[in-house]
């Protein structure tokens, strides 16, 4: 990635796009725009296959957020359990009953990102 390269975040009910650097974590955008809509039954982040967006923080933060009690164990990164790979993490995400969902574009098709305004 460039040193130009963005995230971009849209604020619905504004109508408007709000880009901030790549060097901020996607944990703490999601964490943001959380904060920002603290009222919402639940959110959904369309991501790309880019790793960020299945990061180990990312993880270990959801089930935090959504009060998951399951004891599981989370594994270890790259080596077992949910952590081994990026497609065990995608899994997790997709399985689980979550406040906050993450449908991941195919592969190579981070141009299908779009917003639909209900």
């Amino acid at each position: 990635m460039s040193k130009r390269d963005i995230v971009v975040k849209i604020e619905v009910k504004l109508g408007i796009l709000v880009g901030r650097p790549i060097c901020v974590d996607f944990v703490e955008l999601i964490k943001h725009l959380i904060d920002r809509n603290p009222d919402a039954s639940d959110y959904h982040f369309v991501a790309d296959q880019l790793n960020t967006h299945k990061s180990e923080g990312l993880v270990r933060f959801v089930p935090g957020f959504c009060e998951d009690t399951q004891d599981q164990d989370l594994g270890i990164k790259d080596k077992s359990g949910i952590l081994k790979s990026m497609q065990t993490r995608e899994d997790y995400f997709c399985k689980g009953n979550w406040r906050i969902v993450f449908p991941y574009t195919p592969k190579h098709a981070s141009w299908m990102i779009v917003c639909v305004r209900p």
